[in-house]
């Protein structure tokens, strides 16, 4: 007797002990592939205009107080592919499943610019806010301690030259950093989407790639989009959450780190800064995600300027 079955790769299984006979398996993984016979294909069957989906999301459109200025919705997929595979570019997206095919293709049939692509998580530019503003609270803790220092001084020495204190109060030191602080000042959320679709990227140290390991502290923007091209889209509104089972691997690299070194003081003492400096590295994840984007144009505007 032959039998078979087929189930997603998260999902837990096992096979019994055999007790009577000999038992053969064969494992197969299953990648992403066109849907035979499926909703979205290279010559449909089936007219997108005839899903309830369709006619709702038309009567959106038509309506002024729905992003009146437009934008762009992401709709994170709902079902799990295995994209961090190079075929992934060609079979994408007419391998689409169910409830993502569906809202892919009445999108697209409104004439909608609508694409599928894998969206990086935010791992990397979360740490780096996170340094940011570390060093940000830092600098205001040592500016308050030399505050505090300098009005205790003013006080012993009786001088009168609080104008030339309180200079500190003004210092610029941090400028660069101010500036990107800026960039996201509106809250805007931003989706860093790839402009392809690019199997596991594996960055090395040394060799060719001469800058292979990324240095923490920096933005890391620049170096990602060098390993795995990417575009920012923002502002973006997302119709859903992300599935914990949709996040695939998409690049691995090493990363370095370097303890930060404290500003003397008068307090402190060599032996208290002796392991400050010292570089350490780590494994650096970049996950993604497939996700629908859909560029929605402003109220009288394209397919949304006739009546």
């Amino acid at each position: 007797m032959i039998t078979w079955s087929a189930f997603p790769r998260t999902t837990s299984h096992s096979i019994l002990p055999v007790t009577c006979g000999h038992l053969i398996t064969l494992t197969y993984n299953l990648y992403v592939t066109e849907a035979v016979g499926g909703i979205l294909q290279r010559y449909p069957i089936a007219d997108p205009r005839l899903y309830p989906l369709f006619k709702m999301i038309k009567g959106l459109l038509g309506d002024s107080h729905f992003m009146p200025d437009g934008g762009t919705l992401g709709q994170h997929c709902i079902h799990t592919y295995s994209h961090t595979r190079r075929q992934t570019q060609h079979h994408m997206p007419y391998s689409l499943l169910g409830t993502d095919a569906i809202l892919f293709s009445v999108f697209h049939a409104l004439g909608l610019k609508t694409m599928v692509a894998p969206v990086l998580g935010d791992e990397a530019w979360d740490e780096w806010t996170q340094i940011r503003e570390e060093k940000l609270f830092r600098k205001i803790y040592e500016d308050g301690e030399m505050e505090e220092r300098a009005r205790a001084k003013r006080e012993e020495s009786d001088d009168e030259m609080v104008d030339e204190e309180d200079e500190g109060e003004g210092d610029s030191e941090d400028d660069g950093e101010g500036e990107s602080e800026d960039e996201f000042e509106d809250g805007e959320e931003t989706a860093r989407v790839g402009k392809g679709w690019w199997r596991l990227k594996m960055v090395a140290e040394g060799g060719e790639c001469e800058d292979g390991i990324f240095r923490t502290g920096k933005d890391p923007t620049s170096y990602i989009n060098k390993h795995y091209p990417l575009h920012a889209i923002s502002p973006i509104t997302w119709l859903n959450e992300s599935t914990p089972n949709g996040w695939e691997i998409a690049m691995v690299n090493l990363k370095s780190s370097s303890q930060a070194t404290p500003k003397p003081t008068p307090t402190t003492k060599a032996k208290e800064v002796e392991g400050a400096g010292k570089e350490t590295r780590e494994l650096m994840w970049q996950y993604s995600h497939a996700a629908i984007f859909v560029e929605i144009p402003p109220f009288g505007k394209g397919v949304r300027g006739g009546k």
